[in-house]
């Protein structure tokens, strides 16, 4: 997602109809996931690669009235199925790379998340940098699954396409990546059920 992948977005475009009913979202691991980013009300959260949606009642109820919700995703397609889940307004739906992203939007965020996403991105290293400068002080950058990292890399291989090489590494290897951005590992995991990795900005 730093850069444009008209493979991956044509891919994704043609899935979006189905996407809610082809996709296996865990709701008790998601709720597990996320009460391990701790959103407090109030909140700038940015949803990376938000797809048609999935994290965003959850992310809603946590930041309430006072937070603010960007949902950014490159296949414009699925992001249509995402405002017509949620037309209210309260999000902000962004058609955009993370790169494009991060020119464009001058307040850092308190939360960034990235779920079920990292594989799909061109250059994972460079786009977790990005978006490690784009958070607070004090801020959470979160990647994670609500499947394993076998399971998930299984998937991909058989789904074929543009996908087929998506690869989701170990969780330690990510997490070495953000030490070396500076931001402490308040968790990681990689296991049978999940995969989480959380970078925090420090707040000095």
């Amino acid at each position: 997602m730093t850069a444009a992948r008209p493979d991956w977005e044509r891919f994704f475009d043609d899935l979006a109809e189905r996407w809610d009913t082809i996709a296996r979202h865990d709701p008790s691991v998601l709720e597990e996931l996320l009460t391990s980013v701790a959103l407090q009300a109030g909140e700038r959260v940015l949803d990376v690669g938000t797809g048609t949606g999935i994290l965003i009642p959850w992310i809603l109820r946590a930041v309430g009235e006072s937070g603010t919700l960007v949902a950014c995703d490159l296949s414009s397609r699925m992001l249509e199925k995402a405002r017509l889940k949620h037309p209210s307004g309260v999000v902000r739906f962004v058609h955009s790379s993370v790169e494009g992203l991060a020119r464009t939007e001058k307040d850092p965020f308190d939360a960034i998340l990235c779920y079920s996403v990292l594989p799909h991105f061109a250059d994972p290293i460079r786009t977790l940098t990005l978006l490690a400068s784009c958070l607070a002080r004090g801020g959470r950058l979160a990647v994670f699954h609500s499947q394993s990292r076998e399971a998930i890399n299984a998937l991909h291989r058989e789904t074929g396409g543009p996908v087929c090489r998506d690869h989701l590494p170990p969780a330690k290897e990510i997490a070495t990546h953000l030490v070396s951005l500076g931001l402490d590992i308040p968790a990681v995991h990689d296991h049978d059920r999940s995969w989480l990795v959380i970078g925090r900005r420090p707040l000095v």
